[in-house]
């Protein structure tokens, strides 16, 4: 991983104890002022690296300038075993 790529560790775990299949995943979230700006591209990753397909939508952002973001909402999906907690990343920065 590049210096100038940044990641936030995101946490889904699997409650009912049924296996699934490209389960929707739908997480908000936050960002400090000015850490990211509004069009950067973001990626979910698994902890081997695997990137999955994953889209953006911004909730919020810092000052009336609109530049960056406050709370992102990102979606995306993820395959988990029965019972199963998984570490994801979301990553951003200058290399994504």
């Amino acid at each position: 991983m590049s210096e100038s790529v940044k990641r936030i560790k995101l946490t889904v775990e699997e409650p009912a104890g049924i296996s699934r299949t490209n389960w929707p995943v739908t997480q908000g979230v936050p960002f400090g002022r000015g850490e990211l700006k509004q069009g950067s591209n973001i990626r979910i990753v698994t902890g081997d690296g695997t990137v999955l397909p994953a889209q953006g939508l911004t909730l919020a952002t810092w000052g009336p300038e609109s530049e960056y973001i406050r709370w992102l909402l990102v979606d995306f999906q993820v395959d988990l075993a029965a019972g199963e907690t998984k570490e994801l990343y979301l990553e951003y920065g200058q290399d994504v």
